[in-house]
């Protein structure tokens, strides 16, 4: 994977496992050049259930991906999320090392270390430490301290918890599935890498990413992830009550869903029909357009008053002045979900989708964002750049050595 700087990521959901693979471009940035999905049948609410289905449901995605990039990858990011997460902020202090009190990465990193160490319960474990805010000789508000002068150092983090035993069953799958695991991203910093710019995070905005189980409620403001929680609903519950209102498949409803689901109906639309077949009848009925719209309205109507409800509990219902913004494959589809969604929150909405070619759909919005945020964390950059240094320094060997005897 090194030689073509290839990075990928896998997003295991309870609708489908995706798995998108990207080339490292100097100086531009990532190319994705490998897709692959596959139906999740053992992951329930982020939770797996069945081992080995979502241990077959990645290696048909990743053979996928790995047929249409035309490599063989052997590790991936892998992300994480759902209602078993939590914040925990905590701060680190540290004494600048150097003589001439200059600030360097390791001092950052000391800083971190010294920042992790909090008492945690023992069935849950630390996914991934973000820094907020580093503070130098009290002066605070500082984002990247690397190279200014100070003698104490203090650092202020949200530490990223999760479930023990969720988190060693999914990696558990993967690692059955036969890949490495180079590192698990929070889902919701993931997504906010590549459908959020940075005056939206700076300002105040909720990110709603609904996927099949579940939907993510993730608050960013001054820069930073501030607030994370997860509602037990998502777009696979509007599957299952079309599904049971008109007695048809799963599968059926789910196509009806994805084809003629719709929030907003004009007079002449209501009234046409769609053919269905309901189970144990043989001959094919028909709904018109408004039975089944009433069907799906009644559902998102009820996530996205979930979503109110948890952020007037968390406080942050009134200070969002950048709004909403709205990702995932559960319903962002249906025509008249901005307007619903601004109506029921009082604030402006839209649809985040993020901009790749060929993967412009917010259903990959959380795969996509593990390349990206991958590559731009410094942890990453600085271990692709050591291994570049090391590669460059056989090859210079290698001709010195060549010129030497031939």
């Amino acid at each position: 994977m090194t030689k073509r700087n290839i990075v990928a990521g896998i997003d295991v959901g309870s609708f489908k496992v995706c798995t998108i693979i990207g080339e490292i471009k100097k100086n531009s940035g990532i190319n994705i050049i490998g897709i692959g999905t596959s139906p999740s049948t053992g992951v329930k609410k982020g939770i797996v259930v069945d081992i080995d289905s979502t241990v077959k449901a990645i290696s048909n995605s990743v053979k996928k991906a790995e047929k249409m990039a035309n490599v063989k990858i052997d590790s991936v990011f892998l992300n994480f999320s759902g209602g078993n997460v939590a914040l925990i902020k905590n701060r680190g202090i540290v004494a600048v090392s150097r003589e001439d009190k200059e600030i360097t990465i390791e001092d950052v990193e000391r800083a971190i270390q010294t920042a992790k160490v909090v008492a945690i319960p023992s069935d849950r474990e630390i996914i991934d430490v973000i820094p907020v805010e580093f503070i130098i000789d009290g002066n605070s508000g500082i984002k990247d301290p690397v190279g200014m002068v100070g003698v104490r150092l203090e650092t202020v983090v949200n530490i990223v918890t999760g479930s023990t035993t969720i988190v060693h069953n999914l990696m558990r799958c993967v690692r059955k599935s036969g890949l490495d695991i180079e590192g698990m991203i929070l889902g919701s910093l993931a997504s906010a890498e590549v459908v959020l710019n940075d005056d939206e995070k700076e300002l105040g905005v909720v990110l709603i990413d609904v996927g099949g189980g579940i939907t993510n409620v993730s608050v960013f403001e001054g820069g930073n992830l501030c607030y994370i929680s997860s509602i037990p609903v998502g777009g696979d519950y509007i599957t299952n009550d079309i599904a049971v209102g008109l007695r048809i498949p799963l599968s059926k409803a789910e196509e009806l869903k994805r084809n003629y689901g719709r929030l907003i109906l004009n007079e002449s639309d209501k009234s046409k029909d769609i053919e269905i077949k309901r189970i144990g009848e043989k001959i094919p009925s028909k709904i018109t357009y408004y039975e089944l719209n009433k069907i799906i309205e009644a559902r998102v109507y009820e996530i996205i008053e979930l979503v109110k409800q948890d952020l007037e509990k968390s406080g942050f219902i009134n200070i969002l002045p950048a709004g909403a913004a709205i990702t995932g494959g559960g319903v962002y589809s249906f025509e008249g979900m901005t307007e619903l969604t601004s109506s029921l929150l009082d604030m402006p909405v839209r649809i985040a989708v993020p901009e790749y070619l060929g993967v412009n759909d917010p259903s990959y919005t959380v795969a996509i964002g593990l390349l990206e945020y991958a590559y731009k964390s410094k942890f990453f950059v600085k271990q692709a750049a050591a291994k570049t240094d090391r590669i460059d320094s056989f090859i210079n060997k290698l001709k010195n050595w060549l010129k030497d005897y031939f």
